[in-house]
């Protein structure tokens, strides 16, 4: 180990893999390496799920996900959960009827009409279409036909995060996986070929192989290492309703019905903003757009609210795959991390194990906004 990043901190374990961050995509990582016989270990702050992956929508959503491999890579991850939600040992809910989203004014609905043809066109998988306010009601008896235009996808869905977040954990201790709850990673350790483990509270982790998956506090960890991951926060607020007859058939892009009954009715997309402080007017300005789009909510109370932050990626791709230059390093971070985590952890897994992936990468290279070779040791 280098003597420039070592630690008079006493060792506190070793393993081949540590993944930084207990999300649903550190999770999902931690769940596809164990299942492949690899020693994992998980460290997160605070413990599985207690980030962004409890404060979402959960939508498994591909429809108008611009650039077209992107959406690609979004519909790659629906395909999975479907998959994967075989293996898990309990429920995690996943429903996928296709989504229909509506709008109520009419900008707003010819710009998502116009990423809809363009994906269309672009690729023959996206298969989403337009519907009149008439089509759209027939779809979905509950919807206003105050609206100006829908938009429906076969392949969009939802999922409880909660259960997927403790499926995957559970399951990848179930193969062998260890989870370090309320463990604080400070920074990476290596020497000139490459990671030796991470530095934290609890002692020195030994690994050969470190993935970062700590969701917006990737950026800080790898920054010293000379890597450049600008990222925007964006606070996303939610509603959520009592439990009451099914009134949403289909989830939307912002509003689902959960298999309990409960509506999640939302978002905002307050840009700059990392604190998850609900506000009345989003909450008012939540509930009108709602009642617009489904006049019987009228008659539903809200039970709470919630906010989250939405870690995004500046460019609004993923950072996903191996560090260059640093061996044995590798960052998963991006929005959209519940549709995206049977991507990262198949991506990640295959990477480690194999040395590589047939899932194309070079959009998503963690790596691609640092331009000079700066030296890391």
């Amino acid at each position: 180990m280098d003597s420039r990043h070592t630690s008079p901190a006493a060792v506190h374990l070793e393993t081949q893999v540590a993944v930084v961050g207990a999300g649903a995509i550190g999770c999902s990582i931690a769940y596809h390496l164990a299942r492949r016989g690899v020693q994992v270990t998980v460290l997160d702050a605070a413990s599985p799920g207690a980030g962004t992956s409890s404060a979402t929508l959960a939508l498994v959503w591909v429809q108008r996900k611009e650039p077209v491999e992107y959406m690609e890579l979004n519909l790659l991850g629906a395909k999975l959960h479907a998959e994967l939600a075989q293996t898990y040992d309990e429920d995690v809910e996943l429903y996928q009827p296709g989504g229909l989203s509506t709008y109520i004014d009419e900008p707003t609905f010819l710009r998502q009409l116009g990423a809809m043809e363009r994906l269309n066109a672009a690729s023959p998988h996206h298969k989403t279409r337009e519907l009149t306010p008439r089509e759209a009601q027939q779809l979905e008896t509950e919807l206003s036909l105050d609206i100006v235009g829908a938009l429906f996808s076969p392949h969009d869905g939802d999922i409880n995060p909660m259960r997927l977040v403790f499926n995957l954990a559970r399951n990848a201790r179930k193969f062998g996986a260890k989870f370090l709850d309320h463990c604080t990673v400070s920074r990476v350790l290596h020497s000139e070929s490459g990671v030796n483990g991470v530095e934290t509270n609890l002692g020195l982790v030994k690994a050969s192989s470190v993935v970062i998956a700590a969701g917006a506090g990737t950026p800080r960890l790898v920054e010293p290492l000379g890597i450049n991951l600008p990222m925007v926060f964006e606070r996303g607020q939610i509603l959520v309703t009592e439990p009451t007859r099914r009134i949403l058939v289909y989830p939307t892009g912002i509003s689902r019905q959960t298999q309990r009954g409960n509506i999640l009715l939302g978002t905002t997309y307050e840009a700059n903003c990392a604190e998850k402080q609900t506000t009345a007017e989003a909450g008012s300005k939540i509930a009108a757009a709602s009642v617009r789009r489904y006049p019987r909510l009228k008659d539903v109370h809200i039970v709470r609210n919630f906010a989250g932050i939405r870690p995004l990626p500046k460019d609004g791709l993923p950072y996903l795959g191996a560090v260059q230059r640093l061996p044995g390093l590798y960052v998963a971070t991006s929005h959209s991390g519940i549709t995206l985590a049977p991507v990262h952890g198949k991506v990640i897994s295959e990477l480690i194990v194999d040395g590589k992936t047939e899932v194309p990468l070079a959009s998503y290279q963690p790596e691609r906004h640092t331009h000079s070779e700066q030296d890391v040791f």
